[in-house]
């Protein structure tokens, strides 16, 4: 698997686990045992991880792989250019 969907499934892990826990939260505030804006902070918390993860994380990593690619290509039609002749 590619590091970028690695990344990508990891971002998505995250707020659907803050997704579930404010559902499980949320189920249990219909018997008021607790508050429905408290149950609503996991899904806010991992949103803001996911938010986080892809700011610092996936968009360098994304610069620093086109940078990469750059020069590969840039080797790459050094070696496919034929060595100069002898004159």
């Amino acid at each position: 698997m590619k590091t970028q969907e690695t990344i990508g499934l990891n971002l998505v892990a995250t707020v659907s686990v803050g997704l579930l826990t404010s559902l499980l939260l949320l189920f249990c505030a219909g018997s008021n045992k607790v508050p429905t804006f408290i149950a609503v902070v996991p899904l806010a918390l991992s949103a803001l991880a996911a938010f986080i993860q892809y700011k610092f994380v996936m968009t360098p990593w994304q610069s620093n792989l086109a940078e990469l690619v750059s020069k590969a290509q840039t080797l790459q039609e050094a070696a496919s250019t034929p060595p100069p002749v002898p004159a």
